[in-house]
């Protein structure tokens, strides 16, 4: 069979993440697929298939797959991951650093230049993908005009296509160690814009998103 295409996944997963999912297209020529994972990641389900959803660890490492049919075993496909380490407070981000993200609503797939920040996997409760923009968003009489305080970069999600109304985006910070602190405060700047405005919520995990 042939080399499986680019891997994708998280490259820079958090320690001990579950539900991550890390999935090759899937080739009419194989009939299995054959993951290898770094050494503290476990596979929870999906090994011999073209998609495996894993449980992180915390060690650097590499993703391999492998296609196997009647005829032989392809070329290993490789994605190197290096799991993302805690900020520490205080800790502010303003989303300067990012690009400008395509613009239409039923895209996906997007990521971050702002370091350990991302969106999750499609599925399990994720429909869509939060993306950076600046100068307005691309739908008439929605959202900001420019981030807060005069900066320029902000992120958003887009649902005035037919395909996103009643869907719902997550976003993940990058993570917190909050064990040496008796309390915290989050606090961000929203705009919730629009004729038929959904809902925003706030949620932490103490236990890799589960």
């Amino acid at each position: 069979p042939n080399t499986p295409g680019a891997i994708s996944g998280a490259t820079m997963p958090y320690y001990n993440w579950v539900g991550l999912t890390y999935a090759v297209t899937a080739d009419n020529n194989a009939d299995y697929y054959t993951w290898t994972t770094p050494g503290d990641v476990t596979i929870t389900s999906g090994q011999g298939t073209n998609s495996i959803t894993v449980t992180g660890g915390t060690a650097a490492g590499t993703y391999t797959v492998t296609a196997t049919n009647q005829y032989g075993t392809s070329s290993p496909r490789t994605l190197n991951v290096a799991p993302a380490g805690t900020a520490s407070l205080p800790y502010t981000v303003d989303f300067e650093g990012e690009t400008g993200h395509n613009t239409s609503a039923t895209y996906q797939g997007f990521g971050f230049a702002t370091y350990a920040w991302s969106n999750v996997s499609n599925g399990s409760g994720d429909d869509i993908d939060w993306r950076a923009d600046l100068s307005g968003t691309p739908s008439s009489n929605t959202g900001p005009s420019s981030g807060a305080d005069g900066s320029d970069f902000y992120l958003y999600v887009e649902a005035s296509s037919s395909c996103n109304p009643s869907k719902s985006a997550k976003l993940i910070s990058t993570p917190l160690d909050l064990s040496s602190y008796n309390s915290v405060e989050l606090s961000f700047k929203y705009h919730m814009y629009g004729s038929n405005m959904g809902s925003l919520s706030v949620e932490a995990s103490t236990n890799g998103g589960s």
